[in-house]
């Protein structure tokens, strides 16, 4: 268990590295693409089957008790969520893409999910599968101040805090998606941490490492980043007042009504005689193009990986705003999942988000309660804007996130048992 346990440790810390790529190699040829984190993903599935075998095969483990500590509420909306995803396949216009999306994004993070819930829930603790995510936090923060400090090298530091830092990434913004949620959990480390006065140790480096997150984040001035990060403390005011995690569901839902209007009513929202300008602009011909598609689409969507081709039919062409190119998603978390895996889709997500709240919030550890609150808060707010699912890490990111608020409730099952 313990050489399985620090193969996924390694694999969680590591998912950055999805960057690293079989094609950045001349060596490496494989009809399949793959990256060092899907490699290391299949790596640690197949080596915890191996283990559970081995395990039944010497009678040390039961297939009865290897179902009942995967088995969690969790269960059916997933089960929906990877059915809309394999049956979008079917409709794609980019089969050959689409499969690639499923594998990486959807098969892959649901075996890491089980694995990762299964030793968990050994173990009696997910505390683990947290610093592994502050490590590979830590690592995108050091690679952002390697970024800046090259930038101040060259010029001067005045261009080192006006210049978008994209650490291992393509872009700015996935770095504040990817540590928006593991910054919520960090605070939560630290926070269960201090009260226990468990480990002064990791105490400290909780603290190093959540600045230097929370650095990272503004140096890729991500205004969406920002605006999490501010959604994530104000839900830590329910460490105060004992309603408050009720009102934060209550915002999640009308997070979601809030989307919908704004969208079906995205025609009546801009002036038509004074239009935004950048990415307030890019945004809205975007959305203008989405409800084209999925006026049309309603149930299917485009299928995955299939929005890319069909936006270049629907996309906005009234006004002479709008540019005239494709874009991959929506860049809105609700769209995207429409337009990808269709309406089924979506509610298979809603249904996962509401009973991810539901069991996150009678987690017995406050602190960790409010952070995994405080993730999926994170994920809302930024999808607004922006796709914090359809990416490699951000995707497994996810799936940890539900394999996390999985452990907890058949841990707190597994102590009311013995409490009684």
């Amino acid at each position: 268990m313990k050489i399985v346990k620090n193969l996924a440790f390694i694999t969680i810390a590591a998912l950055p590295l999805y960057v690293i790529r079989c094609k950045n190699f001349s060596w490496c040829v494989t009809p399949i693409p793959f990256t060092l984190a899907e490699i290391l993903i299949i790596l640690t599935f197949f080596s915890w089957v191996s283990w559970i075998s081995y395990s039944i095969k010497k009678k040390k483990e039961s297939v009865p008790g290897l179902f009942q500590r995967l088995k969690n509420p969790l269960i059916l909306p997933i089960g929906l969520f990877l059915f809309s995803a394999t049956i979008s396949l079917f409709y794609t216009p980019d089969f050959a893409g689409g499969l690639g999306v499923w594998k990486a994004y959807f098969i892959e993070g649901f075996l890491l999910y089980l694995v990762i819930l299964d030793l968990s829930v050994r173990e009696k603790s997910y505390l683990w599968v947290v610093k592994a995510l502050m490590v590979s936090g830590v690592l995108v923060a050091f690679v952002s101040f390697k970024e800046a400090l090259s930038i101040t090298l060259k010029s001067d530091f005045h261009e080192a805090l006006n210049t978008r830092i994209s650490s291992l990434y393509e872009f700015p913004n996935a770095v504040s998606l990817y540590l928006g949620p593991v910054i919520s959990l960090s605070i939560a480390a630290l926070v269960s941490q201090y009260i226990s006065s468990k480990n002064f140790r990791f105490f400290c480096l909780s603290i190093v490492s959540l600045i230097s997150m929370m650095t990272a984040i503004l140096l890729s001035h991500s205004k969406g980043g920002v605006v999490g990060v501010y959604a994530i403390f104000s839900v830590w005011l329910g460490w105060f007042r004992i309603y408050a995690r009720y009102l934060v569901v209550a915002l999640v839902f009308a997070y979601f009504l809030i989307s919908i209007f704004v969208f079906l009513n995205v025609d009546n929202l801009i002036p038509k005689n004074k239009f935004p300008s950048g990415s307030i602009l890019n945004r809205y011909c975007i959305w203008q193009g989405t409800k084209n598609l999925l006026a049309e689409k309603p149930l299917t969507g485009s299928g995955l990986n299939g929005f890319n081709i069909d936006y270049r039919h629907f996309r906005e062409t009234t006004s002479t705003h709008c540019l005239k190119e494709s874009y991959y998603y929506p860049h809105n978390l609700l769209l995207t999942f429409w337009s990808e895996i269709g309406f089924f889709g979506v509610v298979a997500f809603i249904w996962i988000s509401y009973l991810y709240l539901r069991l996150a919030s009678q987690l017995n550890d406050k602190a960790f309660s409010l952070g995994l609150i405080g993730a999926l808060v994170y994920i809302y707010i930024h999808g607004l804007v922006d796709v914090p699912f359809f990416k490699n890490d951000l995707s497994i990111l996810f799936w940890i996130l539900l394999a996390i608020v999985s452990a907890g409730h058949k841990i707190n099952q597994r102590q009311r048992r013995i409490r009684f």
